[in-house]
């Protein structure tokens, strides 16, 4: 059995941005979905005779904050990871192009899960901002 993994670097999600008042300051903290796809081919296709062969992939996206403008820091990841899947006809390297596209049709899904995740993730931020200080958000 092959994987591939795609650099999916055009499915990138734009960052999440939301303003948090901490100590009477205003902190930016920035979400940013990360996806990863990973493809699988199923069914063969032996030269001599005709097959059936389909890629299926899975493009996954995590989460990670970041206060903005803390470049230094590291990125923290945001439980709650979530799995895109689909299925093209036809061999995984000839689709990579077509399985971007089609996860960047689902863009719109992804942006709802990290945003959903920014808003469920507040009161672990506020904690960690509050038990590690203004630049320690874990």
């Amino acid at each position: 059995m092959m994987i591939v993994i795609l650099a999916a670097a055009l499915t990138q999600p734009e960052p999440h941005r939301i303003t948090v008042d901490h100590g009477g300051k205003a902190l930016e903290v920035v979400y940013r979905g990360e996806v990863t796809t990973r493809t699988r081919p199923v069914g063969s296709a032996p030269p001599t005779r005709s097959g059936h062969v389909r890629c299926d992939w899975t493009a996954t996206v995590r989460v990670h904050r970041q206060l903005a403008g803390d470049g230094a820091a590291a990125a923290h990841p945001v439980a709650g990871e979530r799995r895109i899947k689909g299925s093209r006809a036809g061999d995984c390297i000839t689709n990579r192009a077509a399985i971007r596209r089609d996860i960047a049709a689902r863009s719109a899904e992804v942006q709802t899960h990290v945003a959903a995740l920014a808003a469920e993730d507040r009161p672990a931020l506020m904690a960690a901002l509050t038990a590690g200080g203004q630049r320690e958000v874990h």
